[in-house]
């Protein structure tokens, strides 16, 4: 629980540097390996797990691996949080294979996700699989939409979108696209990029993105390239509009960053907070050189550095591929492929100050087998369940070498933090991010603490991204509230 006073409503964002600060002090997480991936025979098929966990609306966690499985071309595995572990679907060459995005739910509750090879053109597919398991292939990637798709996202209106790493229709080389995949497997691209090149050959606008996009608030599309730009070709940040219309907001000149490959988040203030694989300490000019920086973009094109990462032994180097999650005690977390206390990365949180510290580091692995207890390299970012404990997986180590799935747990993470506040007349408004179908009960008593804590309001269940509660009472100066999870 987080207490805010009322009577400090202008002074806000001193006061949250302050509970960030809190927060990022708390006990030491307790780590556990749920499973240790055995690849083409055994218990737990599959092998080097790249992808960000889906907390299904089953309350299970699904994932894929890019290979192992008997045919050694990838699964789909779920998982439940205390460990039980079941192959959904194993990857032959005419589904698809090495499927290297995660998975979504769409609006019909069926899970969906892309594959980069295989299928009728060779160049991947799109799919669909139902949680009783029941698979089926409804679009094949081509050379002018794109292929190499990244993971999917369903849109207000429907329909899927995302980006592929290479295809379109702008000459040799071609540069990927953003695409639009309709729930009948109608595909089209949406727009392709390297509409104008440099005299080096770099695309300005942008080229091979592997991050998959977001949906913001104002109903845009804002998504990520690896390389490209105006700014020495090491990446940009765009927006697109479900019906084409395309804008690069910023350019990565390495120094601020380099190569980003995981997805933007939106922030409670509308700015979008992403993570570069590359660029910042370390950066030598070079494609890929640097640990790596955490960003912040505003929707105008602003770009602000938020983090630099520092490698081993510290924080890590090569933030995860997919993206950072945006914990509900108002922290970011993620992960680092490199560095870490033991160089085999880690998991990092960070407050919105740009505070950095390491959660956990995985072991060494033996030198001559690749295995370990614990896991090593994780790729993907993390999920945070509805009880706080955050899961995630690791692309090598583990019992066999072949990756882990993975958990962290601790009672910082799932503290509620008010991130929010404004007054009108009698009525105070507060706001925080909830976790999903988390109920929650705000609470308020004078700064004196008599007569206690009492209940405002009714409880309020997470059911959207952002949440509100409402303090109607006269206006009282001397007023603090609290936010209680309920079991």
């Amino acid at each position: 629980m987080k207490i805010l006073n009322a009577s400090i409503v202008r002074f806000m964002l001193a006061w949250l540097v302050i509970l960030q600060f809190m927060t990022a002090t708390g006990a030491e997480p307790n780590f556990r390996t749920l499973v240790s991936f055995t690849s083409t025979n055994g218990p737990v098929l599959g092998a080097v797990p790249e992808s960000r966990l889906l907390l299904g609306n089953d309350g299970y966690l699904y994932g894929t691996t890019i290979s192992g499985g008997t045919n050694n071309l990838g699964t789909i595995f779920k998982i439940s949080t205390n460990g039980d572990f079941s192959t959904s679907f194993q990857f032959t060459s005419s589904s698809g294979y090495e499927p290297q995005s995660g998975l979504m739910q769409a609006q019909d509750g069926m899970l969906y996700g892309t594959t980069g090879s295989g299928g009728a053109n060779g160049l991947g597919t799109a799919f669909r699989l139902s949680t009783n398991d029941q698979f089926m292939v409804f679009a094949a990637f081509d050379p002018t939409n794109g292929f190499l798709a990244s993971g999917l996202i369903q849109a207000r209106d429907g329909n899927f979108y995302g980006t592929a790493w290479e295809g379109g229709t702008n000459g040799y080389g071609q540069f990927g696209t953003v695409f639009k995949l309709s729930t009948n497997g109608s595909l089209s691209a949406l727009y392709c990029f390297g509409s104008k090149t440099n005299g080096d050959g770099i695309a300005l606008d942008g080229q091979s993105p592997q991050a998959a996009l977001v949906e913001a608030r104002d109903g845009a599309l804002y998504g990520t390239t690896t390389a490209g730009g105006s700014d020495g070709g090491f990446g940009t940040i765009f927006r697109i509009t479900t019906d084409g219309t395309f804008s690069s907001l910023a350019s990565f000149n390495g120094t601020n960053g380099a190569n980003p490959a995981g997805a933007l988040v939106e922030g409670i203030d509308g700015s979008l907070f992403g993570t570069a694989s590359g660029g910042g300490i370390g950066f030598s000019g070079s494609p890929y050189s640097g640990n790596g920086t955490v960003f912040k973009v505003t929707k105008s094109g602003v770009l602000t550095v938020l983090h630099y990462f520092t490698g081993y032994p510290d924080d890590g180097a090569v933030p995860e591929f997919v993206g950072m999650v945006a914990g509900t005690d108002g922290d970011w977390y993620g992960t680092s492929f490199y560095g870490g206390g033991n160089g085999e990365g880690g998991v990092w949180r960070m407050t919105p100050q740009g505070q950095s510290s390491l959660v956990y580091s995985f072991s060494r692995r033996d030198y001559q087998t690749g295995t370990n207890t614990d896991g090593s390299a994780p790729w993907a970012g993390l999920t945070q369940a509805s009880d706080g404990t955050l899961y995630g997986t690791a692309g090598f180590g583990g019992l066999y070498g072949f990756g882990t799935v993975f958990c962290l747990s601790s009672s910082e993470f799932s503290k509620p933090l008010i991130q929010t506040v404004s007054h009108t007349n009698t009525t105070t408004v507060l706001g925080w991010t909830p976790l999903p179908r988390r109920s929650y009960q705000l609470q308020g008593t004078s700064i004196s603490g008599s007569p206690g804590w009492m209940n405002i309001g009714n409880t309020i269940v997470g059911t959207n991204l952002f949440a509100t509660a409402l303090d109607s009472t006269a206006f009282v100066s001397n007023r603090m509230y609290r936010l209680v999870l309920l079991p």
